[in-house]
């Protein structure tokens, strides 16, 4: 019970100010600059470097398991039917409210509208001031560890330096509105992503589970 309200609570605490987006006329307006400097070729670009940061922590998992461990991994879940305890898989916490039923599509809706903030947020704390790809190294390497403190595993963490190296690049290409632009791009691609799996569980879950004779 305790566990479910902690759930509602911060799935509150996610969303209230994601909402207040909507009647901040000037963040608004800026979100929607953002996207529309978004092109099909920028797109594609930032899905190639999600498919690499995909495959690299993938083959790291594989290389050492360790890489697949996140803090999430301390705390474990209880199956109600066979009531053995595992632990829960790493993830981004921030993304806890997709998973809840139903609330999940529309939070995901709202996150899409708030990304272009957040990704500057970060762009201004990761990429502004980069001197040097010396320093875009180390700078990308923290951006990618910073996302281990949310949940995502080691090797994923590892995996994100990449995007964070990709980002760098726009950066010294476009300073900080062409890396936000990418920074936006690439999140909105895992955000539908995710969309798409949601939708996929629900559908799934339509039909009625077929108990295998014995």
């Amino acid at each position: 019970m305790s566990e479910k309200i902690l759930k509602n609570a911060w799935c509150i605490l996610l969303t209230l100010p994601m909402v207040a987006t909507f009647f901040n006329e000037k963040k608004m307006y800026w979100n929607w600059e953002v996207f529309s400097n978004i092109s099909a070729s920028i797109i594609i670009q930032n899905a190639l470097v999600i498919f690499v940061v995909s495959k690299v922590f993938v083959n790291l998992t594989k290389v050492a398991p360790f890489f697949n461990w996140s803090w999430f991994s301390l705390f474990t879940s209880k199956d109600p039917e066979t009531g053995e305890e595992t632990p829960y898989d790493g993830g981004n916490i921030h993304l806890i409210p997709s998973k809840m039923k139903y609330f999940g599509f529309v939070f995901l809706i709202i996150l899409m509208i708030n990304v272009p903030q957040y990704a500057y947020l970060e762009e201004k704390l990761f990429r502004e001031g980069t001197v040097s790809w010396q320093h875009g190294l180390l700078l990308s390497f923290i951006f990618g560890m910073a996302h281990c403190i949310v949940g995502v595993p080691l090797g994923a963490g590892l995996a994100i330096s990449i995007a964070g190296l990709w980002f760098t690049h726009q950066y010294f290409v476009g300073g900080v509105g062409l890396s936000t632009v990418h920074h936006t791009t690439y999140n909105l691609i895992l955000v539908f992503i995710s969309f798409l799996g949601l939708a996929m569980r629900h559908i799934i879950d339509l039909f009625p589970k077929r108990e295998t004779a014995e």
